[in-house]
């Protein structure tokens, strides 16, 4: 591991560009416009022949029997409950990964459709998923003969995945990188929780850029997103990921799955003679792996940092909670902040500010957007405003929308809409021909809807200048124009731009074998552009697969032979990876001698009039239409100049202030640290003083274990074969339409809904989530001391929460970690109860002993499960894994399911995670992964409280 401490601070500024923490921009304005950021989509190819048992088991996996039978649910192993999923079933494939020994694969892959009749079939309502079943596959690679097998634990190791299932109104939309502030739980006012749109409850320590929006706010109250994670890793195949009858993940329009997998490649190659398993007992690990030798499990699996890590350490720390404290704590002047931002983020920064505000905190933070990381030094001494999400903080949104450029597959408008609560203003860019008229409609499909609208014309007699007027469209009419309320603040014209890079790989072979180390897609574009025999390139971000991993990322230079017919351009979707970008170097265009012109535009977000718009930062999405005409003065558009659309909007990330600290901090692989490690009584992990909680202890773990990189040491042979593999899912389903999901049926008796809330027939089990260690993510176990028997060996984590803190008010349709109501016109919380229906155990083996949650109040156990340990090679029954953990699942008598437990909000919860510590580990995990429906009062009618608010919403 290569360290650099504080001591070397004026060394640290010579260093900065051999570790990619420049205090430099990532990329210039233009650049930023130029890029459309459209999630991926791609269909994987189709699956090879299935090779399983020809014996069907209704209670076993995937239905096959030599998997054996799922564990019961651990609260229903005296019951006559049998697991086996209800309803239909489809199955869908993520797309192939293909690895090296100790290589890690963790981003998003391409959307995947769903298949076509269920989209048909659901098309504008709701499918109701009531369980779900997951493997990992390799086979069919050859020929569609080939069988398709699974693939053992002990091969690839499946740390966890991150599983969005989307409506057809939803788009996967960039946010940028909003790291620790992403684990904040909602703030309170008075013990009630308030609305954040900066906050989001992601579950990793560094979760996706990517996430679901809504393309347009209301309609039905109907999810138009889930994210499935009750059991989401390797050790979960085997867990019985089911919903109670009355319940399930409702999804309207269902359309699209969005994977972002991690796993280990842990299939060392083996010799002449040698079993899989024998090899694995063999293979080099890192010489910080604290598996001992031939242990039946990987050190791999536990991400330990080896020489290839770059830890820096710095007198700089973020903070996402309070202030800094005392003056020594703060940064002392803007030079200091910005050297200090530079430091700890990967990439470099995206903009160095100095503001003078009381609505930000003091003196210097970050601010995560769509486009990159904003440096902020403020010079307001008397500012109290906290560190992180909190009521009050001004919002500011960012939207895009179209890509002009000399390809005449991309748009002949494009624009930008920042919105800015601490300033009070709106900024339009738009992009369009030089010598037309161009305009944009806000809030509106089309004219019908006589929207507000800006206009820009160019000077009529060919000078430089514009006429931009505001106007109400009539209904295909000009409508009636409106006192000015914009200001000009830049009008320039230039060429047409090249065609942009696409979030895309492309298929061109690579002019050379090795891949040049680059900091940014631009450099590698200049690469392309300065190579002669270069026509096309690819960017690949932030690898740490170089022998010495010291760059940002890799530049793949390609020939553009993949252009033909039967390739189309070249460009595919498969093989894409989160912040991948590629590109081609354009010939002569017909195009080559136009212009376009940039006009940035700035006016107040409150319209002037009742007839002027008037913009909203908290949005979601905003629709528009808009226009180039055929001539320099306003006039009919023509058939082929309109257009329009929806432009989403991102709101920045909380401000995560920047914090000297008389303790140890800085940096891992780029990635800053945070001390998030909560104090006791939240959890126990700080108070024990646990290796992972100071960046000078901390040995292994996810940020350690990072797309791409290896964990082997760096004189440490990598071996060169490669496995591929991929995911693949079987989802239960029911049609609410079509069967009795939740009504009364004479032979079951009502739903667990209908009993614990009358009068809702059924409900969406919504998102419910909390850790052991309290938003930290993971922790170490230390080896219990020599000498000490092994039944002793026993290393225990105990967390405290209430039920509210593991629940959040809902952001829009699309937002997957809320509880949503289930009446329309209800604000949350939709009651001040809920009723648990199923719990999955997040923990890995091979240490996991035990989990167990309490309800301090009555001291009464609500939920204890143990992992269920493999014995052999074979697959779902790995001997030194957890091949399944079993949930609680709770429901009706007549499903042969106990009663579920009725929390109130304010219920205390006590969680103990007890794991072997016979020897040490590293990066173990022990999250709560829940699902709750909405329950009544249990002391008040709860049908009349329903008639109540149904009456309400009328």
């Amino acid at each position: 591991m290569v360290i650099i401490t504080k001591g070397l601070l004026v060394v640290l500024l010579l260093l900065q560009p051999l570790f990619g923490s420049r205090n430099i921009a990532i990329a210039d304005d233009d650049d930023l416009d130029y890029l459309s950021y459209d999630y991926p989509t791609a269909d994987p190819p189709p699956p090879g022949m299935f090779f399983g048992s020809s014996k069907p088991c209704p209670t076993c996996p995937w239905n096959r029997a030599e998997l054996g039978p799922y564990p019961k649910p651990f609260n229903a192993q005296n019951t006559q409950f049998e697991p086996i999923h209800r309803g239909q079933y489809f199955d869908v494939y993520g797309h192939w990964m293909e690895t090296r020994y100790s290589q890690v694969f963790w981003t998003a892959q391409p959307a995947v459709s769903l298949p076509q009749e269920i989209r048909d079939k659901f098309q504008g309502r709701a499918i109701l998923i009531t369980g779900y079943e997951t493997d990992v596959v390799s086979g069919g690679l050859l020929s569609p003969e080939e069988p398709e097998f699974s693939v053992p634990e002990f091969e690839v190791y499946n740390h966890h995945y991150n599983l969005i299932l989307t409506g057809k109104d939803v788009k996967m939309t960039r946010i940028g990188t909003r790291r620790q502030d992403s684990l904040l739980k909602s703030p309170e006012i008075n013990g009630t929780m308030i609305r954040t749109r900066t906050g989001r409850h992601a579950i990793e320590v560094h979760p996706s850029e990517w996430e679901p929006r809504d393309i347009m706010s209301g309609g039905k109250m109907i999810p138009t997103a889930q994210f499935l994670v009750q059991g989401n890793g390797g050790e979960h195949r085997k867990s019985f990921k089911h919903l109670p009858r009355g319940t399930g993940h409702l999804l309207l329009s269902p359309d699209k799955l969005n994977l972002n997998p991690m796993f280990i490649n842990t299939k060392f190659p083996a010799q002449k003679g040698q079993s899989p398993r024998q090899a694995f007992r063999n293979a080099t690990r890192p010489r910080t792996s604290l598996s001992p030798p031939n242990a039946d499990y990987s050190g791999l699996m536990e991400c330990p940092c080896t020489t290839r890590t770059h830890k820096l350490i710095t007198g700089f720390e973020t903070c996402n909670q309070g202030t800094c404290g005392d003056d020594k704590d703060k940064v002392k002047d803007q030079e200091e902040c910005f050297m200090a931002a530079a430091q700890l983020m990967p990439g470099g920064i995206l903009n160095n500010i100095t503001l003078k505000s009381t609505k930000f905190p003091s003196p210097c933070y970050l601010v995560a957007s769509s486009k990159g990381t904003e440096a902020y030094f403020n010079t307001q001494k008397k500012s109290n405003v906290p560190c992180g999400t909190q009521e009050g903080v001004p919002i500011r949104s960012i939207g895009q929308s179209g890509v002009i450029s000399n390809d005449n597959a991309t748009s002949k408008i494009a624009i930008q809409l920042e919105l800015d609560q601490a300033s009070d203003s709106a900024t339009i860019t738009i992009t369009a021909p030089a010598d037309k008229w161009f305009g944009i409609g806000f809030d509106a499909a089309g004219m019908v809807d006589t929207p507000y609208t800006i206009v820009v014309e160019p000077d009529a007699q060919g000078g430089s200048g514009i006429t931009v007027t505001e106007r109400v469209l009539g209904n295909h009419e000009p409508g009636t124009p409106l006192e000015s309320s914009v200001t000009i603040q830049s009008n320039t014209v230039g060429p047409v731009p090249p065609p942009p890079p696409l979030q895309m790989t492309h298929r061109g072979s690579p002019i050379r074998q090795e891949d040049v180390g680059v900091g940014s897609w631009q450099a590698c574009r200049e690469l392309c552009r300065d190579n002669p025999e270069c026509e096309a390139w690819t960017y690949l971000p932030g690898t740490r697969s170089f022998e010495a991993p010291l760059q940002d990322g890799a530049c793949r230079l390609r020939h553009d032979d993949a252009s033909t017919p039967d390739n189309s351009d070249g460009f595919t979707s498969d093989g894409w990876s989160d912040g991948m970008w590629s590109g081609v170097i354009a010939g002569n265009s017909d195009d080559d001698d136009k212009l376009v012109r940039k006009v940035v535009l700035t006016r107040p977000l409150k319209g002037a009039t009742h007839n002027h718009y008037t913009f909203d930062p908290t949005i979601a999405s905003l629709p528009y239409i808009e226009a180039v005409g055929g001539t320099r003065q306003f006039g009919y558009h023509g058939p082929n100049g309109r257009g329009g659309g929806v432009m989403i909007m991102v709101e920045t990330g909380a401000p995560v202030c920047i914090c000297r600290t008389g303790k140890l901090s800085g940096s891992i692989n780029g990635i800053p640290w945070s001390d998030n490690c909560h104090d006791y009584p939240d959890t126990t992990i700080k108070r024990d003083n646990n290796p992972s909680c100071s960046i000078d202890t901390y040995q292994g773990g996810m940020i350690c274990c990072h797309h791409d990189i290896f964990l082997l040491d760096a004189d440490q042979e990598i071996p060169a074969p490669t496995f591929k593999f991929r995911m693949k899912f079987r989802f239960w389903y029911e049609d609410p339409e079509e069967t009795t999901v939740g009504a009364v049926d004479s032979t079951v008796g009502p739903s667990i809904s209908q009993i614990v809330y009358p009068g809702l027939d059924y409900q969406n089990a919504f998102f419910f989530f909390r850790e052991t260690e309290i938003a930290h993510g993971e922790y170490d176990v230390p080896a219990c001391a020599e000498g000490t028997p092994v039944e002793a060996c026993v290393h225990t984590v105990i967390g405290t929460f209430q039920v509210k803190d593991g629940l959040h008010e809902c952001q829009g349709r699309a937002d997957v970690y809320c509880a949503m109501p289930p009446v329309a016109n209800q604000t949350f919380p939709f009651s001040q109860h809920i009723a648990l229906v199923h719990i999955s155990a997040h923990c890995h083996g091979p240490a996991c002993i035990s989990m167990e949650m309490i309800n301090e109040d009555t001291n009464e156990t609500i939920c204890y499960t143990e992992p269920h340990y493999g014995v052999s090679d074979m697959p779902m029954d790995e001997a030194g894994y957890a091949a399944g953990i079993p949930p609680c699942i709770w429901g009706t008598p007549e499903e042969g399911l106990p009663f579920p437990p009725i929390l109130n909000l304010k219920t205390n919860i006590t969680v103990i995670k007890k794991v072997n510590s016979t020897v040490g580990h590293r990066g173990v995990m022990g999250h709560w992964q829940m699902r709750a429906i909405w329950a009544a009062d249990p002391s008040k009618d709860a049908k009349d409280k329903i008639d109540d608010e149904e009456a309400t919403a009328k």
